[in-house]
């Protein structure tokens, strides 16, 4: 795939956003799914907490580092890296890849929600499939 590095054992894969919107692409050509994880400092403490949640995070398709603290202890690891917010992401493979299927998963009810519609509003006809909070129990 690309350069993957390691924080407290979690994979962060070092990629800029062109880079992160051609894997994506050449999964969705290839038919396949992909699990895509926007990681912060926060997932990464929950990480050292949750034994399953840990397990999701390795066996994730892609993480991003979505966050300042994931940046600042990759780039203290000398490796160059800069941020690649979730949001902006979704925002660029709902303008340029038409044939992606895109669900939301994450955060509080309240902010997936705003997300979703703020979305649908700005991009019509667009190929957002559903949302979930973050909440399972």
């Amino acid at each position: 795939m690309n350069n993957v590095a390691k924080i407290l054992d979690i994979p962060i894969n070092i990629l800029n956003l062109p880079e992160a919107i051609n894997l994506v692409k050449n999964v969705i050509n290839a038919n396949k799914k992909l699990h895509i994880i926007t990681v912060n400092a926060e997932i990464i403490m929950l990480s050292l907490r949750d034994k399953e949640f840990k397990d999701i995070l390795i066996n994730s398709d892609l993480n991003i580092a979505d966050g300042s603290g994931i940046v600042w202890a990759l780039r203290r690891k000398n490796i160059k890296i800069n941020k690649l917010a979730g949001i902006e992401l979704v925002e660029n493979c709902i303008k340029h890849l038409k044939n992606a299927r895109i669900f939301l998963l994450g955060a509080e009810e309240d902010v997936i929600s705003r997300a979703f519609k703020n979305l649908n509003d700005k991009y019509k006809n667009n190929n957002l499939v559903g949302y979930r909070n973050g909440f399972f129990f």
